[in-house]
């Protein structure tokens, strides 16, 4: 319980993920200050949405950048509607998959009273104990079977995190 506790969750907004860049990532989350998790935040008062979010991450996002390609787990491309998630950077390729609850048995979320149809993410999903739970029980890194060293094996690889309803 102590150990548990002693682990230190923190977000960083416009987080500089290039030294020699000025290029910035939305929001960033952290586990005892490694980053586990980026997320392009897109709305429609500047005339943008989680398409476009996607598009960045294909095209802005250098999938070799040491933050981006191999210390986040997950990287999430959100508006107020909704949510897409990829584990693996790959440019052009980069591949997306729903991190939605739902709308009467459909895609996409349902209307929220309270808030933005996505609010779940950062009220449940996002929550301390959701996510350390999920990032213990429910991520899992899968190396290649062929690689020269340990550290090719893990780059060669395949990260599998959960959908939102295989998390639910």
């Amino acid at each position: 319980v102590t150990l548990y506790e002693a682990n230190r969750l923190t977000v960083t907004r416009q987080l500089p993920y290039d030294a020699a860049a000025t290029k910035t990532i939305d929001l960033c989350l952290f586990v005892n200050g490694i980053p586990v998790a980026t997320a392009e935040l897109k709305n429609p008062l500047t005339h943008q949405s989680v398409e476009h979010a996607k598009t960045q991450y294909r095209t802005d996002r250098d999938p070799a950048n040491v933050t981006l390609g191999r210390r986040a787990v997950v990287h999430f491309a959100v508006d107020p509607e909704l949510v897409e998630m990829t584990t693996r950077l790959e440019g052009a390729k980069t591949r997306f998959l729903p991190f939605n609850r739902g709308n009467a048995g459909g895609k996409g979320n349902a209307p929220d009273q309270s808030g933005h149809r996505t609010r779940y993410l950062w009220e449940e999903v996002w929550s301390r104990d959701a996510w350390l739970d999920l990032l213990g029980r429910f991520a899992h890194v899968i190396p290649a079977e062929t690689g020269a060293t340990k550290a090719a094996k893990l780059k060669a690889g395949s990260t599998i995190f959960p959908r939102y309803h295989q998390w639910d």
